[in-house]
């Protein structure tokens, strides 16, 4: 596969784990449960931003295909997360929008 649409992949990945899942949240939770008061733990760990940027550079170096341009290409996907994340919101209502519109079609 061509690895500017693997990382955009990695990107996806990342952005539903940090902002969509809830994932995020629950183990600020558990953490803040455990020992008492506010979780303060921030960036790159609840940023969907940071972690692409990190993630997608880490795997890039790991892999041995790091380099100038597949930088700027991560960067630009890093800084893209949030809209990835806003599209498969978009992606999500659309389904459950042709599942209503099936759903009443189909009703006798």
């Amino acid at each position: 596969m061509n690895k500017c649409i693997e990382y955009l992949l990695i990107t996806a990945i990342v952005v539903y784990i940090v902002d969509l899942s809830g994932f995020t949240q629950s183990w600020k939770q558990a953490i803040s449960a455990k020992f008492g008061g506010k979780c303060r733990i921030g960036k790159p760990f609840d940023c969907s931003l940071c972690m692409t940027w990190w993630v997608c550079n880490i795997i890039a170096i790991i892999s041995g295909e790091w380099s100038l341009s597949l930088c700027a290409y991560i960067a630009g996907l890093s800084f893209m997360a949030d809209i990835i994340g806003q599209s498969l919101n978009i992606i999500k209502e659309l389904v459950k929008m042709a599942l209503r519109h099936l759903y009443n079609i189909t009703q006798l």
